[in-house]
């Protein structure tokens, strides 16, 4: 993703899915809506406020510019895991 041009924290009308993590957001949600304009042109994306979080800190380690695959984990279900010491 490049150059942010709008962001907006509503509430999800309907279902949805993350970019960053391919998880539901669910009806009432909050949700991260940003409109970016990248080299293929407008892209909008949805994501939980703490994916949002940590794909801003993954782009401004790529210089910026990364693609959404939506195979990410979500931050919230890392940390329990961490917490929980399920994870190495």
């Amino acid at each position: 993703m490049c150059n942010r041009l709008r962001t907006t924290i509503p509430r999800a009308r309907n279902r949805r899915v993350c970019d960053w993590c391919g998880q539901t957001i669910e009806a009432a949600e909050r949700y991260v809506c940003a409109t970016y304009l990248d080299e293929g042109g407008w892209r909008n994306t949805s994501m939980h406020p703490e994916c949002d979080e940590d794909m801003c800190i993954v782009a401004a380690e790529e210089g910026g510019c990364i693609v959404l695959a939506r195979d990410n984990e979500r931050p919230v279900v890392r940390e329990a895991l961490e917490e929980k010491g399920l994870l190495p």
